[in-house]
């Protein structure tokens, strides 16, 4: 497997340190590890010298060249990236969104009562105007007696 020349495991929720042995992989000339949650030191040496920054994007937890994030002595980040966590990492990168969702939900609301409106205003369908005006001639006739007293 020495003559591997590119590799993409981005999105696969991969957790633990990035192994040393895919620095035998000497032919690797195209690498992408981002949104895991890999953590500590990047290998350094042969091929992974060449890789930059976007190979280990959304990895909050990794350390070393070519991340500015300086290792520790136990190979772990000196300081840890803002206030992130990995449960607010995975809304991230989640495929689905709750704000498409209410957007979705919302227009849809908007535009059947719409519809309902006109279809109602233009007499059409017949069976659902003559239903809605039969109720509110039931409303009415309930009214009137309570009016008299």
């Amino acid at each position: 497997m020495t003559a591997l020349e590119s590799l993409d495991l981005s999105f696969n929720k991969l957790h633990g340190r990035i192994p040393e042995q895919l620095l035998g992989v000497t032919d690797l000339a195209s690498l992408n590890l981002s949104y895991n949650r890999l953590r500590g030191r990047i290998p350094r040496g042969n091929q992974f010298n060449t890789f930059d920054n976007d190979s280990y994007i959304g990895n909050i937890h990794l350390c070393g060249e070519p991340l500015t994030v300086t290792c520790s002595n136990d190979g772990l980040p000196k300081a840890p990236p803002s206030a992130s966590t990995d449960h607010e990492e995975d809304e991230t990168t989640s495929w689905f969104d709750w704000k498409e969702a209410k957007l979705g939900f919302a227009s849809g609301v908007v535009i059947g009562l719409s519809i309902g409106y006109i279809l109602l205003s233009i007499g059409r369908p017949r069976w659902l105007v003559k239903m809605v005006e039969r109720d509110q001639q039931k409303k009415v006739r309930r009214r009137r007696p309570r009016d008299r007293m």
